[in-house]
């Protein structure tokens, strides 16, 4: 399928008016890119097929709040991130707890005292760990459907209904 940015404007425009034939239309044009941008981040295929799920409804969600003339690759690709940095701090929340991180009792003298500070720097150094296009994407409004990013090699690519 090969489209140009006024077609998705189109899109975009149609899905506001609740098209699903438009939704459709760029599930299709922006899953691949989208997938593989998850992937990279997060680098667990299921993590990622359950986050680009998400991520595609919550378009549907907020169709209504998109910008009319505007294409959607913007804002796939902003909710993607932020959607995988949530997945990451779950996670890595997940893996402290099983470590045992968490259910260190209180230490005497020092009421309240938690694990806040160690877990920040250990979440820290987990984002520190992100593929450089993973930054970006948190930075830049320029992103676009093509070229698609390379998946990382534990993921391929669901079947596209």
């Amino acid at each position: 399928m090969t489209w140009k940015e006024s077609d998705e404007i189109l899109w975009v425009d149609a899905l506001r008016n609740d098209s699903t034939e438009a939704f459709d239309a760029l599930y299709r044009v922006y899953f691949p890119s989208v997938y593989a941008n998850i992937c990279r981040l997060v680098r667990e295929p299921s993590a990622a097929q359950d986050i680009v799920q998400e991520v595609f409804i919550r378009l549907w969600e907020k169709r209504k709040q998109l910008k009319a003339g505007q294409p959607a690759g913007n804002w796939l690709f902003v909710v993607s991130y932020n959607r995988s940095v949530s997945w990451l701090r779950k996670d890595l929340r997940e893996k402290l707890q099983v470590e045992g991180l968490e259910s260190v009792s209180d230490l005497p003298g020092e009421p309240n005292w938690d694990h806040t500070s160690l877990q920040l720097d250990m979440l820290e150094k987990a984002i520190e760990q992100l593929p450089p296009n993973a930054k970006k994407y948190s930075s830049s409004a320029k992103c676009r459907a093509a070229p698609m990013p390379k998946p990382h090699r534990n993921c391929r690519f669901p079947t596209i209904p």
